[in-house]
C-alpha cells in the first residue's frame, strides 16, 4: 500500500519536476498528494 503511494509520487515527481532534490522531498511529504 505505502510502497505503492511512494513509487506513484516518485514517478509524478518524475514527469513533473525532473530536479531530484524535490522529488525526494515530495514523496517523503504525504501532503503532496
Amino acid at each position: 500500500m505505502k510502497i505503492k503511494h511512494e513509487h506513484i509520487r516518485m514517478a509524478m515527481n518524475a514527469w513533473a519536476r525532473p530536479d531530484g532534490e524535490k522529488s525526494s522531498s515530495s514523496w517523503n511529504n504525504p501532503g503532496l498528494f
